[in-house]
Formats: structure tokens, C-alpha cells, sequence
């Protein structure tokens, strides 16, 4: 097996286990939490060490174009706001955006063999058994105590990443079914199991992007073509949801207060000092200011991006941002608080964030306890305010065109079963991140795009080999 693909299969394992050993046992340091870096970075080095492999979709070639327009856009924005910047934020967040990225330009420009996809998805299957397996044995906990962080399956500390890789459980079990019809009962109940755990996390905000992608992976497979079919789904989705929520909002949920006052802010007409919305409104301030930054930004890392909230932490910042810090949730920490995923290798700054000049007492927001809902960071909003209209056009454009091109793949990959399940499974998590990114941080998560556009790569790799050979003559 060559190298890459040997580090490409260790990269999904460690993405998926690694938390386990260094927040939860502490059996290693924290450093080894971005352990993806190095393992992208080589797999992009060989890449380069390689003749590029022929390309007749001419993907590669096409996204790496966009991908360096971007890095100028980042360039120059960082340099037009200098005085704003900090050098190690802004080297982070460039970082977060192009490193999946990378890694599918790398791993296309390689030959990355079927029996290599096959191994692939051998290892993804089993992990997906093992996040089940241990969440479930979470669960009782979980009913327990309220805590909706105890079911975490390999994520501890992060629930939000463990729901969001089982769901991909869900797609490959929806091509599975496609493909072999006969195990109904079975295939169904991991589905269930699967929607039950994601649901015992109460993280509401995802639960639109899990409604969303699989709806439209259902879609493609033409199971709510028939309308018995779309009532039946409905019904089945309708009474496990519902019944789900009612223990969660009677038994354990402790957030259903956050509901009532994100609905008083909104009914008495403070939509605007909600920190999402006010995010959007503060970059549009920041482009009439700087004309410029409506086209390049204000620079990686200073505006409303992850790396704005992890690097500038000032003592008191809440009491800027909040016009009534005492109503944030003592449940969890805020969301603007410094992480320590890599045990203080961050290094924060004392230095004020350039968005902080869009803040006072009239411009803070509210909270209504949600860092979901109150905090104004997240992937959209900071693309716009760090890289301008035509940054954000640039990136998001590659996410959008590799999203269509697997989408008009769908009918023609339906009897494949070499690869459907990656592909649905590739598709379906695309979907989500790109929804959940209105909320939070999945597109600037490397532990997580790391293994989507691997999956991505896979797929790519696999319908670019089979169009070679199909046009040999």
C-alpha cells in the first residue's frame, strides 16, 4: 500500500480517537489534538514529490486556481490590516481554511488505488461501530445526570463533533439499503440508534443540518418519491424526534429557557443585538469604513473567524461584548473563551481585536445563554469580514462546485457498490457542514474537513479512474 494511502488511513483514525487519550486519559499531551497538520502537510509533500496523475475531470487543476486566488485574497488582506493583526491568529485561520483543501488537491495529484478506497472504507466502518457502540453505553449516563457532553462517544469534550461523524453512519446505511434491500430491519435499527444518540446530544442548532442532509440524501436514493414512502418517513422521523424531545425537555435538558429568551429578544424587536445577526451588520460597518475590505477583508484571524475568538482574550472581554454577561449560560463556558485543545500551545494577545471597535454600550449584544445563538463568531461571518466578497466568492465557490459535481454523480454511482456508500456518505456530510456552518465552527474544524474531503478525494479518484479507463481507446 503506498505511503499516502497508509497516512491517509491513519489520519481518519487519529481524527476520530485521538481526543480519547489526550483530553480524556491524558495519556498524551494535548499537542497530538492537531496531530493532522503534520500528517496533511506530508501527504502534500509527497504529492509534490510524484508525477501528477492524468485528470480528465480536470478538478485539481481547476480548485488549485481558486484555492491560490483565495491565498492572494488572504495575503493582502492581512497586509492592508497589519496593524490589526496578529501574526499567530492569522497564521492559524489560514491554516484551518486551506489545509482540507490542500489535502484533496494532494491526494487527487496522487494514484490512490480502489483497493485503497475499499481500505478506507473498511477502517470508516468500523469506527462508526465503535462511536455507536460507546455512545449508547453513554446514554444511561447521559439520562442521568442532564449533562448533554456525556455522550461523546471518542469526543470527549465535544459532543457536537461526535454527532456530527455518526451521522455520516446514517448516509452510509441509507446506500447500504440501496444496495441490498434485504436487511430492512436491521439497516433501519442502526438508523434509529444513530438519530437516538444524535438527538441525546441537545444540541438544537444541528439539528436543522441533520434534518436538511438527510432529507436530501433520502432524495437522491428516491425514497420519498412515493407519498406512502414521504408519510411513512415523516411519521417514523416525527414520532423518534418527538419522542426523544419530550424526555430530553422533561427529564434532562436544561436549555429550553434559552428558547423562551431567544424568542422575547426577538418579539420585542432586538433581533439585531443577537451576536449572528449583529456579526453580519458589523462587517458591513467594517466595509463602509475600508472600502477595501468589501473586496479582500480585514485579514485572517481578526474578524469574527475561530481564530479571532481562540487568540484574542482579554481579561473582561464578556463585559464588552454583552450588554448582560450574567445571563450566559453557567452550564457551559462562552464561546468566545481561548481554547486549550493543544494544552497552551496557543499563544493569546493582550492586543484588542479589530472587531472590538464595533462594540460599545449601545452596540453589545445579548445573551440568551446559547453560545450557538449569542457569541457573533462563526465560518460565514468571518469570511466576509476577513477575506471580503471576493475571498469568500473564491472559497466557498470550491465547496459549492465540488457539491454539484457529486450531486449530478449521484444516479450514475446508484448500483455501484464500490463506492456509493463513500460517496453518500461524502455528499451527505457536505451538506451538513455547510448548514451547520451558519452556526458553528465545522468548516475551520481540520479534525473534521480533514475527513470530509478525504472522503471527497476518494470519491473523485475513484470516478476519475473509471472515466480514464473509459476514454482509452
Amino acid at each position: 500500500m503506498p505511503a499516502h494511502v497508509r497516512l491517509l488511513v491513519i489520519l481518519l483514525v487519529l481524527n476520530v480517537t485521538t481526543r480519547t487519550f489526550t483530553n480524556q486519559l491524558q495519556i498524551l499531551p494535548k499537542i497530538f489534538n492537531v496531530v493532522d497538520i503534520p500528517i496533511t502537510y506530508a501527504i502534500l509533500l509527497i504529492s509534490f514529490t510524484r508525477q501528477a496523475q492524468y485528470d480528465p475531470l480536470q478538478t485539481a487543476s481547476r480548485i488549485s486556481r481558486r484555492l491560490f486566488g483565495f491565498a492572494i485574497v488572504l495575503f493582502l488582506g492581512a497586509i492592508l490590516n497589519a496593524e490589526a493583526s496578529y501574526l499567530p491568529a492569522t497564521l492559524t485561520q489560514v491554516n484551518l481554511l486551506l489545509q482540507p483543501i490542500l489535502l484533496f488537491i494532494a491526494l487527487l495529484r496522487l494514484n490512490v488505488p480502489e483497493s485503497a478506497v475499499a481500505l478506507y472504507q473498511r477502517v470508516l466502518k468500523i469506527l462508526i461501530a465503535l462511536q455507536i457502540i460507546v455512545g449508547v453505553f453513554q446514554l444511561p449516563g447521559r439520562l442521568a445526570s442532564g449533562n448533554s457532553e456525556d455522550v461523546h462517544g471518542t469526543f470527549p469534550g465535544n459532543a457536537e463533533q461526535f454527532a456530527a461523524f455518526i451521522l455520516i453512519g446514517v448516509f452510509y446505511t441509507i446506500a447500504v439499503l440501496r444496495l441490498n434491500p434485504t436487511y430492512r430491519v436491521r439497516h433501519a435499527a442502526i438508523v434509529v440508534a444513530i438519530l437516538v444518540l444524535i438527538v441525546s446530544v441537545d444540541n438544537k442548532a444541528s439539528w436543522m443540518g441533520m434534518a436538511i442532509s438527510v432529507a436530501l440524501i433520502l432524495s437522491t436514493q428516491g425514497y420519498l418519491r412515493s407519498q406512502m414512502m414521504r408519510a411513512l418517513v415523516t411519521v417514523l422521523m416525527l414520532g423518534l424526534v418527538g419522542t426523544f424531545l419530550a424526555i430530553i425537555s422533561s427529564k434532562t435538558s436544561t436549555t429550553l429557557y434559552k428558547i423562551e429568551k431567544l424568542y422575547d429578544v426577538v418579539s420585542g424587536g432586538g433581533i439585531m443585538s443577537l451576536g449572528k445577526v449583529k456579526s453580519y451588520a458589523d462587517v458591513a460597518r467594517s466595509w463602509a469604513e475600508s472600502p477595501h475590505m468589501a473586496i479582500v477583508g480585514a485579514g485572517a484571524g481578526n474578524m469574527y473567524s475561530r481564530s479571532s475568538r481562540q487568540f484574542f482574550n482579554r481579561p473582561g472581554l464578556e463585559q464588552q461584548l454583552y450588554r448582560n454577561p450574567g445571563q450566559l449560560s453557567t452550564s457551559s463556558e462562552p464561546e468566545f473563551r481561548a481554547s486549550d485543545s493543544i494544552g497552551g500551545a496557543i499563544s493569546r494577545t493582550t492586543k484588542p481585536a479589530y472587531y472590538l471597535r464595533f462594540f460599545s454600550e449601545r452596540d453589545s449584544i445579548v445573551a440568551v445563554g446559547s453560545a450557538q445563538v449569542d457569541g457573533p463568531f462563526s465560518p460565514y461571518s468571518g469570511l466576509l469580514g476577513e477575506t471580503g466578497i471576493l475571498g469568500t466568492s473564491l472559497y466557498l465557490s470550491i465547496y459549492f462546485h465540488v457539491l454539484m459535481r457529486m450531486w449530478s454523480w449521484t444516479p450514475h454511482l446508484q448500483e455501484d457498490a464500490d463506492i456509493l456508500p463513500l460517496h453518500l456518505s461524502a455528499l451527505g456530510m457536505l451538506i451538513y457542514l455547510l448548514v451547520n456552518s451558519v452556526y458553528g465552527p465545522f468548516i475551520e474544524t481540520t479534525r473534521y474537513t480533514t475527513i470530509l474531503w478525504s472522503l471527497i478525494a476518494l470519491v473523485f479518484s475513484y470516478v476519475r479512474t473509471r472515466q480514464s479507463i473509459a476514454d482509452r481507446p
